[in-house]
């Protein structure tokens, strides 16, 4: 069963930003890999989705063809999943931390 075709099925993402074109069906099987790709950006719309075709196995919805093909490309995933890991980075703990108060002061005239 489809949604209305009203609006585009990716409309929150900034890949459907102002699209204007025709809106075509998206299929069973292209929803599945929308759902793997919404997990690697971590958006929350996987569970969302994941609901609507656990109610209705012939779940489908309308989107434009190029916002579809975006938000499931491997690069733009893998782009993702790149960011995530770098926006959070664990630092190591410096075991010691020099001060310049541990160090003596250096005096030109004893230098030799």
């Amino acid at each position: 069963m489809a949604e209305p075709e009203g609006a585009c099925l990716l409309s929150f993402t900034k890949y459907c930003a102002g699209q204007k074109g025709k809106l075509t069906e998206v299929t069973p099987a292209r929803i599945k890999t929308v759902i793997e790709s919404s997990k690697d950006y971590q958006d929350g719309f996987a569970e969302k989705l994941q609901k609507k075709v656990d109610a209705d196995n012939s779940f489908s919805s309308h989107a434009h063809r190029g916002c579809v093909s975006t938000y499931t490309s491997i690069t733009h995933r893998n782009r993702a999943k790149k960011r995530a890991s770098t926006e959070n980075p664990v630092q190591p703990q410096s075991s010691k931390r020099s001060r310049r108060s541990d160090t003596p002061i250096f005096d030109f005239l004893k230098g030799k």
